[in-house]
């Protein structure tokens, strides 16, 4: 599959009148032709339960988009793929625009993330999309290529307050530019909501899981047994293993569980335990305050909607330890600080980058940061983001490594 060319644009009102109709339905297919044992392994299968629990996270991203129709239907036209998905109290539209691939039924889209690090928190996921065509005008191919830029450089997609600056800046600027073309639009196809729940008492083929599903419209009657995936997301039939005929729509979604977020050091209840922490190495503090920062920590951590209680519990835990290593330090003035200071360092890892802001502004799971380790902005394009090393981005104690090395210290003395 070719490299995805996507961007996203919220739209507040699209009106259309619908064109086209056909049988629409959910199918959770093989990933890889069928044999006589079953379903074969997909391609980086969770080796853990893939069953989304509460205590989980789930990214949910599109694979693939394939309209098969002629080249007559697609020329001097865009396509543009409406998704919507609704979770626990968030409801998020998100636009995919692209183009045709070559001369194929693919639009220029794979492993488009959606949304990631959704709290599961026993909330069902409702999932519905919807597919316009748009004229092929020079002012579109314009902002095509805007939000396509946008995209690769902005942080947009990650279930947390945030990211939502950066969503609301590119989706204002979409949302004014494409107002001049929307009646350029025209409906092709609706799916319609299906909903993926939690894990119930009987599992169902609606489980929400690590998995690929489809959601497909055409003329042929398919079910689960009667189609598979390649490694590129096609779509193909079990019987002669061609790629599901002419006419058809298919648009292929990816599930995957995460059992940790990994932005906790965006958290202000840790970036006042790592500060706590620091202040400590100093002895410029007493164990009331410690006592003190830590419950804080404790209720700001409780109060973090984007976090699940299985990861709560792990923090709050690992707070409670570090706590309890910390006041054997201050209470003992034989302990060394230049040990508790080796402590740190054994802690210290290198935040995941995770791309630039619209503003040029360097994103990693830390924060915003410039290559000096500050906070302050970076002006810059994709190409600074492609010389960064880790050895020029700031690191962050991990809690559970610094239990281990400060509890070392500790028995030394």
């Amino acid at each position: 599959m070719q490299q995805a060319l996507a961007s996203i644009v919220a739209l507040s009102v699209l009106i259309c009148l619908p064109t086209f109709a056909q049988n629409t339905m959910p199918l959770f297919p093989c990933v890889g032709k069928p044999t006589a044992k079953g379903c074969p392994a997909a391609p980086n299968a969770p080796t853990f339960n893939p069953i989304v629990m509460k205590d989980d996270y789930y990214d949910v991203y599109v694979e693939s988009v394939c309209i098969n129709q002629p080249d007559s239907w697609w020329h001097k036209k865009l396509v543009h793929v409406e998704v919507t998905l609704k979770t626990g109290k968030v409801s998020q539209t998100t636009e995919v625009y692209a183009q045709r691939t070559g001369s194929q039924c693919h639009i220029g889209v794979a492993n488009f993330p959606l949304l990631t690090s959704i709290p599961a928190n026993n909330h069902r996921l409702t999932l519905s999309a919807h597919i316009y065509r748009s004229d092929d005008q020079d002012g579109m191919q314009q902002i095509l290529g805007f939000m396509a830029g946008e995209q690769k450089n902005t942080v947009l997609n990650t279930y947390a307050a945030a990211s939502v600056p950066y969503l609301t800046a590119v989706s204002d600027i979409g949302t004014q530019v494409y107002k001049a073309f929307a009646t350029h639009s025209q409906d092709f196809l609706d799916f319609k909501p299906m909903d993926l729940v939690p894990e119930g008492p009987v599992p169902t083929r609606f489980d929400l899981k690590d998995e690929y599903f489809v959601l497909y419209a055409g003329n042929q009657s398919l079910g689960d047994s009667d189609v598979y995936l390649d490694d590129s997301a096609n779509l193909h039939l079990v019987a002669d293993g061609s790629v599901v005929a002419a006419g058809s729509t298919w648009i292929v979604f990816r599930i995957q569980k995460r059992e940790h977020r990994s932005d906790y050091p965006q958290r202000p209840w840790y970036s006042d335990w790592e500060n706590l922490v620091r202040q400590v190495e100093t002895r410029n503090i007493d164990d009331a305050t410690v006592k003190k920062r830590i419950t804080a920590d404790e209720t700001l951590l409780d109060a973090d909607a984007d976090y699940t209680d299985g990861d709560k519990n792990y923090y709050t835990d690992k707070f409670v330890q570090s706590e309890a290593e910390m006041l054997k330090y201050l209470d003992n003035p034989n302990a060394s600080a230049t040990d508790y200071g080796k402590a740190i360092d054994a802690a210290l890892v290198t935040p995941e980058v995770m791309g630039f802001s619209s503003q040029g502004k360097l994103i990693t799971a830390a924060g915003v940061v410039d290559l000096s380790g500050s906070r302050a902005p970076v002006v810059g394009q994709i190409s600074l983001f492609n010389q960064v090393t880790t050895a020029q981005l700031p690191k962050v104690i991990v809690p559970d490594k610094f239990v281990h090395a400060l509890k070392e210290v500790n028995a030394k003395y």
